[in-house]
């Protein structure tokens, strides 16, 4: 069957046209279409130019001959095409049943003990066979098997799996994290980022953060979705919109704003992690609230880990509850800074540090209304608070000369 897909101004005189090539049927639905190639009708499909529908049909019909004609159509161009089309089924037939007598020929081999599997396995044609008939690659496996069961032959060797991420120089990963939400973790590692960033060090952030999206603080509002995402480096993540990019050269690879990729594929989320290490100078991971499977994940590649309280009534025992949790993670307690944020009080140290236990207060940050209103970067006061923490931290010291910093 022959299709023919024309408007309706020129249908009779171009059917016409074309009765000498065969059996030539006008289809005006793509339903029709796909019904002839599901019962292996469809041999040629003919578009009227006019229409500009013969990239989709061809997209949509791969394994068929879509040819474009102007109404009412040459038909000596398109019975030179017919003749080519004819000549390459009858190709494609002879081929297929050379390669059915190569591959009883190989079996047969193999069997045999004439020929061995591996040279078989680089000979055999990977041209895909139709009607439900095994591929010789799929006969050719499960002799292999049934050698290796009989131990006739020795197990084929493993392939070589892909080389693991490495660290770049070093590269430290910071954790942001903290026992409930809302208590600054994202605005408190924004603010590092920023100020690493701009003393030289380049700087990722993965937000794995669900319930916010810490690249809006950097005034990148759309975030994508990073879900199975498994490009090379970073400039593909980048190129492919996965990683945001600020004028300071922090580099964001935002939350999709989905609890599927903590719940479902931490993998997913361990990839991302390790492809910033092995590039980035700093990688900051924002982590969701409480402990979830992501912290036991990843707590073996932190070098420090950020957790911001407050000192709320309703969250006092969460605090207690979640340093237990590191204490039994065994942290370390030089590897852990406790922010105090959003304080009123120089006395809810007090109040806070018993619950810390071991772990000490690094920060107290005063209660900023410049900030809570504005959000984003404004936190001047936290900035203040935490600047000889952060020098400490990222391994700045200050020059005499101009207060000039180095590294």
């Amino acid at each position: 069957m022959i299709a023919l897909l024309v408007k309706e101004d020129k249908a009779k005189e171009t059917l016409a046209e074309l009765t000498v090539l065969g059996d030539v049927v006008r289809v005006q639905k793509m339903s029709e279409l796909t019904r002839a190639f599901e019962q292996g009708t469809l041999e040629w499909i003919l578009v009227d130019e006019r229409m500009g529908i013969q990239e989709a049909v061809q997209t949509k019909f791969p394994q068929v001959v879509v040819t474009s004609i102007l109404p009412p159509g040459d038909v000596f161009a398109l019975l030179a095409k017919q003749e080519q089309l004819d000549s390459r089924v009858k190709n494609d037939a002879a081929n297929e049943a050379n390669e059915a007598n190569e591959r009883i020929e190989w079996t047969e081999a193999v069997e045999e003990g004439e020929l061995a599997v591996s040279d078989t396995w680089v000979n055999a044609p990977s041209t895909p066979l139709r009607n439900g008939q095994e591929s010789p690659r799929e006969v050719l496996r499960r002799t292999e098997e049934a050698l290796v069961s009989n131990r006739l032959m020795p197990a084929m060797p493993e392939p070589p799996q892909a080389p693991a991420f490495f660290r770049r120089r070093g590269t430290p990963l910071i954790m942001l994290e903290g026992p409930k939400g809302g208590a600054g973790r994202s605005t408190v590692g924004a603010h590092m980022a920023l100020y690493a960033a701009l003393h030289g060090k380049r700087v990722t952030i993965v937000d794995l953060d669900v319930n916010g999206d810490i690249s809006e603080k950097f005034g990148f509002l759309q975030s994508a979705d990073v879900r199975g995402w498994r490009g090379g480096d970073m400039a593909a993540a980048v190129a492919d919109g996965i990683c945001h990019v600020h004028e300071t050269g922090v580099h964001l690879i935002p939350s999709p704003q989905s609890r599927d990729i903590v719940l479902l594929d931490p993998e997913d989320a361990l990839y991302l992690v390790q492809l910033a290490m092995s590039e980035m100078d700093l990688v900051f991971v924002d982590m969701p609230q409480g402990w979830t499977p992501l912290h036991r994940l990843l707590l073996p590649l932190v070098s420090e880990v950020v957790m911001a309280v407050r000192t709320l009534p309703d969250s006092l025992g969460r605090v207690e509850e979640h340093a237990e949790k590191l204490v039994m993670a065994k942290v370390e307690p030089d590897k852990v800074s406790v922010v105090v944020n959003q304080a009123r009080k120089r006395s809810e140290l007090k109040i806070v540090q018993p619950l810390l236990t071991p772990y000490q207060p690094r920060v107290l940050v005063p209660y900023d209304r410049k900030l809570e209103k504005l959000g984003g970067l404004h936190g001047k006061k936290l900035s203040l608070a935490c600047k000889d923490w952060w020098d400490s931290s990222l391994g700045f010291q200050k020059s005499v000369k101009k207060g000039r910093w180095k590294r």
